[in-house]
């Protein structure tokens, strides 16, 4: 792509607050093939970024994109103008424009296209470019760890009536097990519309990337009272669900939790429903920092690297007579059911005594992973 960057583009300015407005044309280079349609022209808000895209523009080679740009109070008009010089050849473009520095309101903005097409008008909402966010946090994590949660949360200055988003991952170190609303802003006002779907690689068209689509609307079935997840900041909206992998070798990484606009079929877009018009949040990605998981070895309750009759007791006083915690529960899940009760001192006992067998990462050693990732963790200290 080649971006012209014009800086201060404006010919009408209504209010002494558009002085800092920014236009930026974007002109991509001749594309290579006639697309399947053309000419779709649209206008949206992401952030607090108005753009104007006008895709698939059958005009001159020779283009040189210079649209007009006229912003008088809260209305717009946008020309599109071919300063380019005539040549013998004919060319598809995708063209548009930002306008960066807006004050927030809601603006109509009205696109006169090259000859032959259309003129079409469009409402949109600007925020504040703080007054939307969609966001995802860091989080540490065990490799081969499965549900882990990676919260989403919004921040928003008007209510929200719904709201959708799509976000990749690497399937070399995760499946994605789910996105759900379990304990948040969401689940309390109550969603009427949910729509998910996944793919952990069965037809994504990028080797290694996985993707997972998701869309609410807050009230969607009669009688429609007008419900919407009210004004905040950092609210918690849903929650990515992630069962990681163990990667084959290798050193522990960290795994990009990206928002990504048109994913899926039709594509879904990271899109906030504010007064029944699109306002796309500034989007700051989230992070799992990926860790080794511990090494243990099963049945040694107390953790000090030998089995002895001091296991079974150390973990019957935890269960029984409020001793303390194991220092890593994975080590004391003898039978590797995924819980700590009495069969598991058992296990310890017939194995000491009795010639029983205690499932991987098996005594007397060495030390390894849990083969089989469970919700116990071994969080020494």
């Amino acid at each position: 792509m080649r971006t012209i960057v014009l800086a201060g583009v404006l010919l009408v300015i209504g209010v002494p607050v558009l002085d800092a407005a920014v236009v930026t044309p974007i002109q991509s280079e001749c594309l290579p093939e006639p697309p399947s349609t053309e000419g779709a022209l649209n206008v949206t808000v992401e952030g607090c970024v108005l753009r104007m895209t006008h895709t698939s523009v059958h005009i001159n080679c020779c283009l040189a994109y210079e649209p007009r740009v006229d912003i008088n109070g809260f209305d717009i008009t946008i020309v599109e103008i071919d300063n380019g010089p005539p040549c013998d050849c004919v060319c598809w473009f995708d063209l548009g424009l930002t306008i960066e520095g807006l004050p927030p309101g809601t603006y109509t903005v009205a696109v006169a296209p090259f000859p032959g097409t259309d003129k079409m008008t469009f409402t949109v909402e600007v925020p504040a470019c703080e007054d939307f966010v969609i966001m995802a946090p860091e989080v540490w994590a065990y490799m081969g760890t499965p549900g882990v949660v990676v919260p989403v949360f919004a921040t928003n200055a008007a209510p929200i009536q719904g709201f959708s988003f799509g976000v990749t991952f690497n399937l070399l170190h995760a499946r994605m097990a789910g996105i759900d609303l379990r304990d948040t802003i969401t689940e309390r006002v109550g969603a009427e519309f949910v729509a998910l779907a996944i793919n952990n690689g069965e037809t994504s068209p990028v080797i290694d990337t996985g993707w997972a689509t998701f869309a609410v609307v807050l009230d969607a079935e009669p009688p429609f009272e007008g419900q919407t997840i009210p004004a905040g900041k950092e609210q918690r909206i849903a929650n990515l669900v992630y069962d990681l992998l163990i990667p084959s070798g290798g050193a522990a990484r960290s795994m990009a939790v990206p928002f990504v606009d048109g994913l899926g079929d039709p594509p879904v877009l990271v899109v906030y429903a504010v007064k029944g018009l699109d306002v796309r949040p500034v989007k700051q990605n989230g992070i799992i920092q990926l860790m080794w998981p511990p090494l243990f070895i099963r049945g040694d309750a107390n953790d000090n690297g030998d089995m002895t009759i001091a296991d079974p007791i150390y973990l019957l006083s935890y269960l029984f007579a409020q001793g303390p915690v194991p220092p890593c529960m994975d080590a004391a899940d003898a039978n590797d059911d995924g819980a700590l009760d009495l069969s598991d001192a058992i296990k310890i006992l017939a194995y000491l005594f009795r010639q029983g067998v205690i499932p991987p990462p098996s005594p007397p050693g060495p030390p390894g992973i849990d083969p089989t990732p469970d919700k116990l963790d071994c969080a020494r200290g």
